[in-house]
């Protein structure tokens, strides 16, 4: 299994840094997720592990050598783009044994690795149709299968199912899983800016702003623990609700308060000490926050009820904020203007409001 390790990673183009210092060890065997907004420097951080840019410091290993600056054909990759770029003219079958045969691998080495990559892709009745005859998902199989033909340990993806509608997105997910657990050997860095990919397929997320890291962690982690104020926010949907006030201890316990809310935190764990006084941001997600008709604290005007099949979100007025809550698709609301609600204290996120760390 080939472990990737990047030290101290810089890339720029000219003046502009888009990776400084950045740290990441990947091990072998491992469906790491690169998640992060447009301009995040995702991208940017895989075309260097695939050698398709030069780096300005640091250096790159791949199962234990030193890949720095070798061509992207020596490093041992295998790399899915977001775009197909299969050849037009040739056939399925052409598509896969175009490189292997510029490699001047045997006729017969040929033809077991395509052979076994079509039926693991489930493209082995397509061999002889051209990309034109395809559906995009098909294309998007030949696209993987040509990277699995090249027999690796180490696999790029480059945000592969944007380019295709919903259904077919969650069809190739659940095939991406299960190829990477057939796979159990190879080791797949994927990159893409869709929480539902990251959450499903990853063994560990790395959620990255501004060529910076900011949690690199299991996806359970992720959502219910995040690490900063930027990835409780970009991570869920709808996004975690946040409110501004301060850490205060009365009569020996501890509570968030504002003008609004006076928040107990029974059973909140602190990540450290926190000075009583201190400015914060509470969080609670949609799914955590609970209507309680007898014992809810905090009234919320009903402003807006979406159903969505399996789920309702409801937006609500409340504590001086807009609160969203997301409920099972079944529940009845039609006709409530007002709502009692409370922030169950095991589920709280508290946020330090001048650093946005998790306190």
């Amino acid at each position: 299994m080939a472990q990737v390790k990047i030290n101290k990673l810089g890339v720029s183009f000219g003046a502009l840094q888009v990776l400084s210092d950045l740290d990441i060890e990947i091990e072998g065997g491992e469906f790491v997720v690169l998640l992060g907004p447009s301009g995040c420097g995702k991208s940017t951080l895989l075309n260097a592990i695939a050698g398709l840019l030069d780096v300005s410091d640091g250096q790159i290993w791949i199962d234990g050598r030193n890949v720095t600056w070798e061509e992207p054909k020596d490093r041992g990759i295998g790399m899915v783009f977001q775009s197909y770029a299969l050849y037009p003219r040739m056939t399925v079958e052409g598509n896969l044994s175009f490189g292997l045969k510029m490699a001047r691998v045997p006729k017969a080495e040929i033809a077991r690795r395509i052979n076994a990559a079509a039926e693991l892709l489930h493209i082995d009745k397509l061999m002889k149709r051209r990309p034109s005859e395809l559906s995009g998902g098909q294309r998007q199989r030949v696209a993987i299968g040509r990277a699995l033909v090249r027999d690796v340990r180490v696999y790029l993806f480059d945000e592969p199912l944007s380019n295709l509608d919903a259904a077919l997105r969650t069809e190739l997910r659940v095939e991406l899983k299960r190829l990477h657990q057939e796979l159990s050997n190879s080791t797949m860095i994927y990159v893409t800016h869709d929480q539902v990919e990251a959450l499903t397929l990853a063994d560990r997320i790395a959620v990255m702003h501004g060529g910076i890291i900011q949690q690199f962690d299991k996806p359970r982690n992720i959502y219910h623990r995040p690490g900063n104020l930027f990835v409780a926010g970009f991570v869920g949907s709808p996004k975690m609700n946040f409110l501004d006030g301060r850490i205060e201890e009365r009569s020996g316990e501890r509570a968030f308060v504002s003008d609004e809310v006076t928040q107990p935190l029974n059973g909140y764990a602190f990540a450290g000490n926190v000075r009583s006084g201190t400015p914060a941001k509470l969080g609670i997600r949609p799914e955590h926050v609970r209507i309680d008709p007898d014992q809810g604290m905090y009234d919320a005007d009903v402003e807006l009820v979406e159903p969505m099949g399996a789920e309702t979100v409801v937006w609500c007025n409340a504590v001086g904020h807009t609160i969203s809550l997301r409920l099972e698709g079944d529940v009845a609301l039609e006709g409530q203007k007002r709502l009692r609600i409370s922030f169950p204290g095991e589920r709280l996120n508290l946020f330090d409001a001048a650093s946005g760390v998790r306190l």
